[in-house]
Formats: structure tokens, sequence, C-alpha cells
């Protein structure tokens, strides 16, 4: 049930996937929390499957309470390659993106996880990188286009955490299916017998 009051409520299957038409369909989280505050990681995972669809989409957005600024942004560009972006404080800080060295299928299910490693201070120099893994295989990504300020992101209860649009009823609409969704910051990164067995068994 979409929480915005938009009516872009989206249909569940028998696993409980999400399904959105790609015209203003998202599912936000009715009382959105802060799991990333204090954590130097971050772990996201769903089982997608994508529709065939030249333009952004949105995975995954998580907003800084304060001017609604990105904290977590999931996107699959409009030549299918995911792009992860992070902003480590609500204020003052730059939003920074990585983008996958290949492309997601279109058409059939995939498993994606995706984690940040924020290093030991938010610098590039010293550990900011992204990783993915789909179908419980390493997925490349590249480097983050420039530093974040800290090594952990600050305490905040976000505005918004939403799947679908960009925000409730905005731009970068998804089109396609999502379930088996998980998000949380964490204190280690994944590893790739992680990626496996959320492939394997993801409702696990």
């Amino acid at each position: 049930v979409d929480e915005s009051g938009q009516g872009n409520n989206g249909t569940v299957y028998g696993a409980a996937a999400l399904s959105f038409d790609g015209t203003n369909d998202n599912a936000a989280v009715a009382t959105p929390w802060d799991t990333l505050g204090g954590h130097r990681y971050m772990w996201w995972a769903g089982r997608i499957k994508l529709n065939a669809q030249a333009a952004i989409r949105v995975l995954w957005h998580d907003t800084w309470n304060t001017a609604a600024n990105s904290k977590i942004f999931l996107t699959v560009t409009a030549t299918d390659y995911l792009n992860v972006g992070v902003r480590t404080g609500a204020t003052g800080d730059t939003y920074r993106s990585a983008t996958s060295s290949s492309t997601l299928s279109e058409g059939s299910w995939f498993s994606l996880l995706v984690a940040i490693d924020l290093g030991t201070d938010g610098t590039v120099a010293n550990g900011l990188t992204a990783y993915a893994w789909v179908d419980g295989a390493v997925f490349t990504m590249g480097a983050f286009s420039g530093d974040a300020t800290q090594g952990t992101w600050a305490a905040d209860v976000s505005d918004n955490q939403i799947i679908g649009t960009q925000g409730d009823g905005a731009s970068n609409d998804l089109s396609g299916y999502a379930q088996w969704l998980g998000y949380s910051g964490m204190d280690t990164l994944p590893t790739i017998t992680d990626a496996q067995q959320f492939n394997d068994n993801p409702q696990a």
C-alpha cells in the first residue's frame, strides 16, 4: 500500500512480488527509520525483474530528513547500468556515485546484492567503494566520483525510503517487479557466500 496518499499501490503476487507499471507506482516505508547511523557499511538486497525501459529507474531511495538530500540512491540507468549513489551527511556534503562496468538484464528475474563501504574516513583513497553481486556472482562496479566526508553515516531518521520512484509520485519511475527486499547498515561487508546464499534462498 502506498502510504503517500497518491493511490499508487503495488500488486502483490504469490511470492510477495511488487509490480510497478512505470507510471507513478512506488512502495514507501510507512515509518522510515535510521538503519545507517553510525555504520560504515550498507547492504541492500532484492530480487528484481526489469521491463524494457530506456529511462532511469529507481530501485531504492533513502533521503536525509534535512532538505531530503539522497542518503542512498540505487538506480538503473537508461542504458541498463547499475548506479550506486551515497551522501554521508544531510547538509554540507557532496553526493557521490559509482556505476557498474556491465549492464543488468531486462525481462528476467535476477538477485541483486549491493553494498557500500565508506572506508576509514569516507575517501576513495581510504576505501570508499561500491560492491554488487548479481545471481550470486561478482558484478563489477566502477570507482566513486569523489570522496564522501566521513567514514560512518550520521545519525538521522530518514525522510523517505522508497522503491519505484525518486519520491512520492515523482520521477524516474520503475517498470518491473521486486521481491525479497532487504536494507540495513552493517558492521561488515557481505561476502561471495552471502551473495550466493541470497541468490539460492532469498527468503532466509
